[in-house]
């Protein structure tokens, strides 16, 4: 509870923000569009995990995929990834903090031997929606020769094959709507498709936003289960829809990927849920039933249980205690009154937590409303940091800079349709003073998106008014410096500066005026002695790529760099240390909100450096913060 708190008070105290309304716009189903598949294979340092080894493990999960694929998936087998280190020292369970797309299926397959056992664990991220595969999937071996079979298995349980569908039926109240026309990814190239999806086989669904680019939303606690499965070069199926929460609205529409469900005993773990994606013990005697089908009928069927003493609830050893594919849940209170109906899949044999909420005056919906938006006012602000990055380090690069900007302009729309409806939303939710440090968060989002959009309308200007492309390039350049001065990228901006001095200006005056302005830049960003040299190298290149453990570690530089930046008045260190300080409180939130220690034990360590990082991390933060502010007065 204590790293909760911290970090609760970290994020509402770094004064700094997922997404949201209906389809404007149809996705592409991408039915003549082969899955791009790439297996990241990392395997531990152990003198059995040999060179001849390896190789052959490659080799055969490569041949094994594509035989088993075919042309509805091009499979590529690698041993190198910019961020297989992180992966690798982070665990498979850092892959729910990736804040990417692409058109690409990253598979990471770690590979180990323990002296007795080759040990394999997998988990996959798809690029096409922005999220990972649920579990991380594990396996162990005796015999070598089955360690390449073995990996292609846990690939192909969570390949996930993807579908898209436009609208979510309109229906008034949570439980099963309507069925939907899913249109599947790759139809169009030939293959049958009835190998890979079933009847009774079950979809996560993810909400794409406005223009269908940035990352998806998973839409919490809703399925479809494949009522009709494709037959032949049909490139549809049908499903049906079951939700725990009000309909999800808006967005380009929904992808839905299919999830490596199995048939086990369900396994549940009842908490209280709380504000801020919290949960805690509970104050009621629950019972719940169980339905294989809906949530209605089965009245010979159904499973009912009590939760035990420890809220507990397990069908392992009953009478047909075993479910397949999906359960649905209803939870119902000591008073008789049904407090939720959730579409469970099954997805291995391991407990499963669920939160539900029992209390009226702790769960009410504007409560758990107000943190589903400041949860995406974070999302929001997170993937306009992203763009930003990718403006300061592309922008510049004249030779295909008209594809570059119409991307970016595109990106920046997008998030703007993401804002228009998260500020409607506050209004709705009447956030008041309480709520000061997040709503000044959305106001710098709103902010640094005006001045984005300004820096876009100068680009547009200089590209219709101005016929000579030296004159033009040197503008674009201007603009491209004035937007890394308001980012502190100075170093970047200096030498966009000094490299525009070589060339011709529009003007004397112009020119002069920039070697000017130059002066002032230096003035500003020049290094004060070796000490600040290796300040400014702490906070620029080693602190933002940290983890969590390396935070802990790493903590005392930090704060000896925040003394040096702060003893020169260096508002371009303070800032960037403050920046990277308030990134990491968000990640390690969002990470935070994965954990359960309380039921999951490998996830104390964990938990527990989050814990012992925090407070310094508010201290850090705040300190920066207060530095920068007064430097500049």
């Amino acid at each position: 509870m204590k790293t909760r708190i911290f970090l609760t008070f970290l994020l509402s105290s770094l004064c700094s923000l997922c997404l949201c309304g209906e389809s404007s716009a149809s996705l592409d189903p991408e039915l003549k569009t082969p899955y791009q598949l790439k297996v990241v294979l990392h395997f531990a340092d152990h003198r059995l995990l040999t060179p001849v080894f390896c190789d052959r493990v490659e080799r055969e999960l490569r041949d094994g995929l594509q035989a088993s694929f075919g042309d509805l998936v091009n499979v590529e087998v690698t041993r190198e990834h910019p961020r297989l280190n992180e992966v690798v020292r982070n665990g498979l369970k850092s892959l729910g903090n990736w804040l990417e797309r692409s058109p690409v299926k990253t598979h990471f397959v770690l590979i180990d031997y323990s002296g007795v056992h080759y040990t394999i664990q997998a988990r996959q991220f798809d690029g096409l929606t922005g999220q990972p595969s649920p579990v991380v999937r594990r396996d162990r071996m005796r015999d070598q020769k089955f360690v390449a079979k073995a990996a292609a298995l846990l690939i192909d349980q969570d390949f996930g094959l993807v579908g898209t569908f436009d609208v979510w039926p309109k229906e008034d109240k949570p439980g099963e709507d309507k069925p939907v026309v899913v249109q599947l990814k790759g139809a169009g190239l030939g293959a049958s498709l009835d190998r890979w999806i079933k009847k009774g086989d079950v979809f996560a669904v993810v909400q794409m936003p406005s223009d269908g680019a940035g990352l998806g939303t998973p839409v919490k606690d809703a399925v479809l289960q494949v009522e009709t499965p494709p037959a032949g070069a049909d490139s549809t199926c049908l499903c049906r829809t079951f939700r725990r929460y009000d309909r999800p609205l808006g967005g380009a529409g929904y992808r839905c990927v299919k999830l490596g469900t199995v048939s086990a005993p369900l396994r549940l773990r009842l908490r209280q849920a709380l504000p801020n994606d919290r949960d805690g013990p509970l104050n009621d005697a629950l019972s719940v039933q169980i339905r294989r089908h809906g949530f209605e009928n089965e009245e010979m069927t159904r499973s009912q249980k009590q939760a035990d003493s420890f809220d507990a609830v397990d069908t392992t050893g009953d009478k047909d205690g075993v479910f397949t594919n999906v359960a649905f849940v209803t939870v119902i209170s000591s008073d008789g009154k049904v407090r939720a109906r959730v579409p469970l899949p099954i997805l291995d044999d391991q407990p499963v937590v669920l939160a539900v909420n029992v209390s009226d005056d702790a769960g009410s919906e504007p409560v758990f409303r107000k943190t589903a938006w400041e949860r995406d006012v974070t999302s929001v602000w997170q993937v306009q940091n992203e763009l930003v990055r990718e403006i300061n380090e592309g922008a510049d690069k004249t030779e295909k800079r008209a594809e570059f900007m119409k991307k970016i302009e595109a990106e920046r729309q997008r998030i703007q349709s993401e804002v228009d409806g998260l500020s409607a939303q506050q209004a709705e939710l009447k956030v008041g003073p309480a709520d000061k440090d997040m709503v000044h968060r959305l106001d710098q989002v709103r902010k640094r998106g005006a001045e984005l959009k300004e820096f876009m309308a100068k680009l547009k200007k200089i590209d219709e008014e101005e016929n000579d492309p030296q004159k033009k390039k040197w503008l674009a350049q201007a603009a491209q410096g004035k937007q890394l001065e308001a980012e502190w990228e100075l170093a970047k901006a200096i030498a966009l500066y000094e490299e525009m001095l070589k060339t011709v200006a529009p003007t004397e005056k112009l020119k002069n005026e920039l070697a000017e302005h130059l002066v002032v830049l230096h003035k500003e960003w020049d290094p004060q002695g070796e000490a600040h040299i290796k300040a400014r190298a702490f906070i620029y290149d080693v602190w933002p790529k940290m983890d969590d453990a390396g935070l802990m570690e790493k903590l005392p530089e930090a704060r000896k760099a925040y003394d040096v930046c702060k003893g020169v008045k260096d508002r371009a260190g303070l800032i960037w240390l403050f920046k990277a300080t308030e990134a990491h409180a968000v990640r390690m939130s969002q990470e935070l909100n994965t954990l359960k220690p309380d039921t999951r034990p490998e996830d104390e360590k964990a938990a527990k450096v989050i814990q012992e990082v925090s407070k310094d991390l508010i201290d850090l933060a705040r300190d920066a913060k207060a530095s920068f502010d007064a430097a500049g007065k």
